[in-house]
């Protein structure tokens, strides 16, 4: 069975689109440090449903760590986030490898160091610098 050219330019469409959001919603992040996925949706004009996803990628690839918990409008309590930081120059500049569900190991492309993080898995709290 062979895929139509249409549903393939559909498939490469989302994908682009899922890469852009990732970027506009990290750059919003690294600019808001300890917002929820409501803030970023009305900030950016964008259903909180294409903020979510996005978010959940940009957490499990390490990009950006839970801090806290905030209330939403609708009064209940949300995830807070900021953008993963270099423990030796604060830089946002980073690569991430997740290692296991809860530990990624990082290079700063500004000092050129090196350092792993716990992170407690998707829903963590806690960011831990082990090195």
């Amino acid at each position: 069975m062979s895929v139509s050219e249409t549903s393939m330019q559909a498939y490469y469409s989302i994908q682009k689109c899922s890469a852009e959001r990732c970027l506009q919603v990290r750059q919003y992040i690294e600019a808001n440090p300890n917002v929820t996925n409501e803030d970023i949706a009305q900030a950016l004009g964008i259903r909180i449903q294409g903020v979510t996803p996005r978010t959940r990628e940009l957490k499990v690839n390490g990009l950006i760590w839970i801090t806290g918990r905030a209330r939403t409008s609708t009064g209940r309590t949300a995830f807070t986030m900021r953008a993963a930081t270099c423990p030796h120059c604060l830089s946002t500049k980073l690569e991430a490898t997740p290692e296991t569900t809860d530990t990624v190991s990082y290079y700063c492309y500004t000092c050129g160091k090196r350092f792993m993080a716990r992170t407690g898995g998707e829903k963590s709290e806690v960011v831990e610098v082990i090195g």
